[in-house]
């Protein structure tokens, strides 16, 4: 231990101190920690070596048995029995006994004393240890804020796996939490847990120097390190790895297998790719409000003197977002608070990473600004991995492989798959949570990567994407029936968006007005927002002099996004518009969706004409020998004959539809159509078949157009007599759709109407119709329509039956289902208001 001491006595320089002390035949080497015979090392358990080195270290003087467990065990509680045991191995390994009591002799009640003759201390070795510092574990300055679930998560994956790397961008942290995490950990590893921050070491020499003088050994050779490690339970902490992480990877290599307990917990910005390694990536902090993200900025501008109030959530959420919630970033950001305002500071944020920098000025190297950290990460990865990069910084979302590769056409194959995974493990291209894998990059990251290249670079990478999406929405109109390509336009607006700003700004009005009619005709099912700024860029494209065909398109578009912003008077706009222009267009096709789609508006107030239009448009399908135009007209002709009762050739109309599709009901939005108006037909007469579909109707409702379909799926449960199914799927619409700001009552009361007929109490399924009836709005959805007009037929007297409250409707729901708390009286009041 005496080795050990004296490194106390002088951390923070670069010398270890190696004490060998030496009797009869044996050497005890306190500074490399073993126990040698004749030059051979004897096995002991670190704690029996402790117990020894004290005693030889104080020899011929008495060594209680309170500073034996003081010395030894620290503020870990443990018994007598535990020193006595580890006395008993010591004498066992120096061929010593209770009996004769050679070289450690009991003193009785008290404690022991070591003692034979003239123990010679052997020379004094100094050992350098500059490349590195060899410290404990850093001390917290301020509180962790938002990582206590990390920590957590953290701490019990060391426990579990002998190495363990947290790996995440520069400025997110991964010290901090790592730190933490081994600070909760010293009770699980009794012979300590060390800390070593490799920032100053350069090479495998200086690695393994700082390495053994983190762990209290005066060696620099990995194999002795090794060997005083065998049997120790240490865990140890190895900071920033990433610029010797083949050095790192080797040295912990070795030691996993020459060693059976040591735990290494290691930070870098990329993994370390050791066999075994256990990896966890450090995601950035939410930068929703209320959040960790805007907590720890508020935080940190209030050490810079600068409060601030609750109002000012929503501002600083979006400089927490700008930011993507890297908490170094976040930090020298609020520091600007001390000489800027809120909205001064979220302005100079704009495409300038250099402003966020080191208030304290402690960071001139590796830390000084944001940009410097990007930058020290930039160096790590190839010349490949960065043309890579230059090109993913075009996106504005989320990707995933095929979306690389199919705008990276441009490079090798093989060396977009290597390069990807390069940027990926070093976290400048992260992973987005879910199945199917896909992958963005933080706005920083992006910001900063556009900023590497020129003009002329930037231009070219803008062309490619956008031609990507050009290619991806294309230009026939049969895409509004292809659900995958209404997803994939979901999943990249911000591609869309950019890519029509960028290619106006090169005077490509045509090409810009293409993609945003393919995206709209893919907006069926998607939410008003997006929809509704689509229908402004539709606006302004159909303000320039086009051919039929595209300002037919145009206006499709513009009908979908009016249904999904119901916005009646533009559906009849428009789709009167693109009709006229379809029929000048002479394109059957094109002409066909204008009449569907033009027929919406005219269905309630004059079925028999939009059954007309719909008519002609099964013609032209059929002229053409077009199935899915056919199939498309069918189902919304099904509708249409639902809104007249006539319910038996509606059905007869759809069936074929949905049973020539098999196992794929939905195939597409013509087949999902028929699959709707089916379901909404049958629901009364035959639940069980219906609620077969649900899977399918409730995995295309999650857009706030397809509402009406999980409404449906809630009637068919009710229809089974499944009241808690029903109450759950009507909770979880209304609540989505509340949240999103629409309305869709009277629709959501029609389960629970079925559920009244379904238990034969026909007053109470009359006065939740009346409800309906009453409500001064019609019924929203199709399906829903169609349902409560069959409804109707089969509950006397709706016309003389007095209206339910609606706060009873539900409350009735609540307790046929059993469970109030399906739904609150929150959403009670919602409800009625």
């Amino acid at each position: 231990m005496v080795g050990l001491r004296l490194l106390a006595l002088i951390a923070g320089s670069a010398i270890l101190v190696r004490v060998i002390f030496t009797f009869d035949e044996f050497e005890l080497d306190a500074g490399a920690f073993e126990l040698r015979k004749d030059g051979e090392v004897l096995p002991l358990e670190p704690q029996v070596l402790d117990v020894l080195a004290l005693l030889v270290e104080q020899r011929d003087q008495l060594v209680t048995k309170e500073q034996l467990l003081d010395q030894v065990w620290g503020d870990r509680f443990v018994s007598e029995s535990a020193l006595t045991s580890r006395i008993k191995d010591a004498r066992r390994a120096l061929g010593d006994d209770g009996r004769t009591q050679r070289y450690i002799k009991t003193v009785h009640g008290r404690g022991y004393r070591f003692h034979f003759g003239d123990v010679e201390a052997g020379e004094v070795q100094t050992i350098d240890v500059s490349g590195g510092q060899s410290r404990g574990l850093p001390s917290e300055r301020t509180s962790l804020i938002g990582r206590d679930a990390d920590v957590e998560e953290l701490a019990e994956i060391v426990v579990a796996n002998r190495l363990v790397t947290l790996f995440g961008i520069g400025g997110i942290g991964k010290t901090r939490v790592a730190v933490a995490a081994a600070r909760t950990l010293a009770q699980q590893f009794p012979d300590g847990v060390c800390f070593v921050d490799l920032v100053p070491v350069t090479d495998l020499e200086s690695l393994v120097g700082a390495l053994a003088g983190a762990c209290g050994v005066g060696s620099a050779d990995r194999m002795e390190l090794a060997r005083v490690l065998h049997q120790r339970r240490t865990l140890i902490v190895m900071d920033n790895c990433e610029h010797v992480a083949a050095d790192a990877a080797s040295v912990i290599d070795t030691l996993l297998d020459e060693t059976e307990s040591a735990h290494f917990l290691c930070t870098s910005r990329g993994p370390l790719e050791v066999h075994g390694e256990q990896r966890r990536l450090l995601e950035p902090l939410s930068t929703e409000w209320p959040g960790p993200a805007v907590d720890l900025f508020s935080a940190a501008a209030d050490r810079f003197g600068a409060r601030l109030r609750p109002e000012d959530g929503e501002s600083v959420a979006r400089i927490c977002k700008r930011l993507d919630g890297l908490p170094l970033a976040l930090e020298f950001a609020a520091a600007q608070l001390r000489h800027l305002d809120l909205a001064q500071l979220e302005e100079r944020l704009q495409d300038r990473l250099d402003f966020v920098v080191d208030p304290d000025r402690r960071g001139s190297g590796r830390r000084a600004s944001l940009h410097v950290v990007l930058e020290d990460t930039w160096s790590m990865v190839t010349d490949t991995d960065r043309r890579l990069m230059r090109q993913l910084s075009a996106f504005r979302g989320s990707f995933d492989v095929v979306d690389v590769e199919e705008v990276c056409l441009h490079m090798e194959p093989a060396d977009i798959q290597r390069s990807l995974a390069s940027v990926i493990d070093h976290n400048m291209v992260i992973r987005e949570p879910g199945g199917v894998p896909t992958f963005r990059l933080l706005e920083t990251v992006r910001t900063f990567v556009r900023g590497r290249a020129d003009e002329a670079t930037r231009v070219e990478q803008e062309d490619r994407h956008a031609a990507w999406c050009l290619e991806r929405v294309g230009g026939a109109v049969e895409q509004h029936l292809d659900p995958a390509i209404a997803d994939w336009c979901g999943r990249h607006r911000g591609d869309l968006r950019s890519a029509v700003a960028h290619l106006l700004d090169q005077d490509r009005a045509l090409d810009a007005a293409r993609i945003d009619a393919g995206a709209a005709l893919g907006a069926h099912g998607d939410e008003g927002p997006w929809a509704g700024e689509l229908l402004s860029r539709l606006s302004r494209h159909l303000e320039q002099d086009l051919d039929p065909g595209l300002t037919a398109r145009l206006h499709l578009g513009a009908v979908v996004c009016g249904m999904a912003t119901r916005s009646p008077e533009v559906m009849a706009l428009h789709g009167d518009a693109a009709i006229g222009e379809a029929r000048h267009a002479d394109e059957p096709v094109l002409l066909a969706f204008s009449l569907v789609l033009g027929s919406w508006m005219i269905a309630f107030r004059d079925p028999a004409s939009a059954l007309l239009m719909i008519d002609e448009a099964q013609r032209l399908g059929r002229s053409i020998d077009h199935v899915q135009v056919v199939e498309f007209a069918d189902a919304y002709g099904a509708f249409y004959l639902a809104v007249t009762d006539g319910f038996d050739e509606a059905r007869a109309l759809v069936e074929p539809i949905v049973d020539s599709h098999g196992d794929d009901p939905g195939a597409d939005f013509a087949s999902l159509s028929a699959l709707v108006a089916l379901a909404s037909l049958t629901t009364l007469d035959d639940p069980g078949r219906a609620r077969g579909w649900s899977d399918e109707l409730l995995g295309r409702s999650t857009g706030r157009q397809w509402w009406g379909s999980a409404v449906l799926v809630a009637a068919i449960e009710a229809a089974s007599g499944d009241a808690a199914a029903c109450a759950a799927t009507l909770d979880g619409v209304r609540g989505r759709l509340d949240r999103s700001g629409w309305d869709t009552q009277p629709d959501v009361l029609v389960p629970i109407a079925v559920l009244a007929w379904q238990r034969g109490d026909h007053d109470r399924a009359a006065g939740v119709l009346a409800a309906v009836r009453d409500d001064g709005r019609p019924t929203q959805s199709f399906q829903v329509t169609t349902l409560y007009r069959q409804l109707r037929q089969r509950v006397h007297p709706v016309n003389t039956q007095p209206a339910i409250k609606v706060e009873d409707a539900f409350a009735w729901l609540a307790a046929e289902a059993g469970d109030t708390s399906l739904l609150s009286a929150e959403l009670h009041a919602r409800t009625v208001e």
